[in-house]
């Protein structure tokens, strides 16, 4: 029971923080229906619910919005939010990561520098009974995995730049296509960048 009620408050956890893409107002907007409070998150021994969020860093807009969006949760579900990030360093990422599941919090959730890099770390979760949700990457040991469709938005784009290419003189002689990538180790560049490529290799 313990369990189940975990993995729905983590959902709706990050339905808010994925929501979140930018701060989100103070205020509502008039005529908007306010959501009260619910009761705290508990566990059957009676303690409120912690969970760990492990950003890339605490810097970038999207980021932010993300830690404001689970905020917002923490606030409205009642439980425990510890916010922590890697400082764009995946060793102290890892690090991070290690310290959540050594404090022996309910769940995580992380958003990868290096997916790569996270086997121990996802096995000392797994050990400790500790589930993962891993955010727009996906590797061993998640309990499930939150994002975008990335494959799909990437052959959305080279469907796109296939049209413009058609426009242009090289269409006909050979066009030269650059991909410029985001954080190499990232599952979602690699599945943008897979996607895009997939379309690009069909011409």
């Amino acid at each position: 029971m313990r369990r189940k009620w975990l993995y729905i408050s983590l959902t709706v956890f990050m339905l808010f923080a994925l929501a979140a893409c930018q701060p989100a107002a103070t205020q509502p907007e008039p005529g908007t229906e306010v959501q009260e409070e619910a009761p705290a998150a508990e566990t059957t021994q009676g303690d409120k619910v912690v969970i760990g969020l492990v950003q890339i860093d605490r810097s970038h807009p999207f980021h932010l919005g993300e830690e404001a969006g689970a905020t917002e949760a923490a606030r409205r579900y009642g439980f425990d939010l510890k916010i922590t990030s890697g400082e764009g360093d995946v060793t102290k990422q890892v690090q991070a990561f290690e310290n959540l599941v050594n404090e022996g919090v309910d769940a995580i959730a992380v958003n990868f520098i290096d997916v790569d890099a996270f086997g121990p770390a996802m096995e000392k979760a797994q050990e400790a009974g500790i589930p993962v949700v891993c955010l727009h990457s996906e590797t061993e040991g998640c309990a499930t995995v939150l994002g975008f469709d990335e494959w799909y938005t990437g052959k959305a784009v080279g469907e796109y730049a296939v049209e413009l290419l058609k426009e242009e003189p090289c269409w006909e002689i050979g066009c030269e296509v650059a991909n410029l990538q985001g954080a190499l180790g990232q599952g979602l560049n690699e599945a943008r960048s897979g996607g895009f490529t997939n379309i690009m290799d069909e011409y």
